[in-house]
């Protein structure tokens, strides 16, 4: 058993804490598919700020962990770009306190490209795009309800 484990379960499965888990689900995915990749911040040779990523650095290289800069945005539509172009990015970000300044990247251009792309590409996650609307227009807030103010339908 590795220094994370604890004991073994009933039946004999080994214990791991989250956080080997997901290293270890990392591992999986990285050997199965030579084009997952990992990116984040303090992800490659740091192991990450939860150590998530120990070893997968020397066991897979640069080109496939690396570290991003401190700018959440940016690295989720870098991330974007490369699931685009048929490679499936792992993004770490750091804290959850941070996804808010990633929300463009995720919430707003990921789910265009669906439409743009004639529906040959899809996003996978709890939130949804909005029923109407053109792919590539600026997002507008509810049209106001008084009456005889100007309005647009959506």
């Amino acid at each position: 058993m590795s220094s994370q484990t604890e004991s073994a379960a009933p039946g004999g499965a080994e214990v791991v804490t989250y956080r080997e888990a997901i290293r270890l689900a990392l591992d999986d995915a990285m050997a199965a598919d030579e084009t997952v990749l990992l990116l984040g911040e303090d992800i490659a040779k740091a192991g990450g700020p939860f150590k998530t990523t120990v070893g997968l650095y020397e066991k897979y290289g640069a080109e496939r962990v690396f570290d991003t800069p401190i700018a959440e945005n940016g690295f989720c539509g870098i991330a974007l770009g490369m699931a685009l172009t048929g490679l499936r990015p792992v993004v770490e970000i750091m804290f959850s306190d941070f996804l808010p300044t990633a929300f463009d990247a995720i919430a707003m251009e990921l789910p265009r490209w669906r439409f743009m792309s004639g529906g040959q590409t899809s996003r996978r996650s709890p939130c949804a795009p909005a029923a109407a609307g053109a792919a590539a227009s600026a997002p507008r807030p509810p049209a106001p309800a008084s009456p005889g103010s100007c309005s647009s339908t959506a």
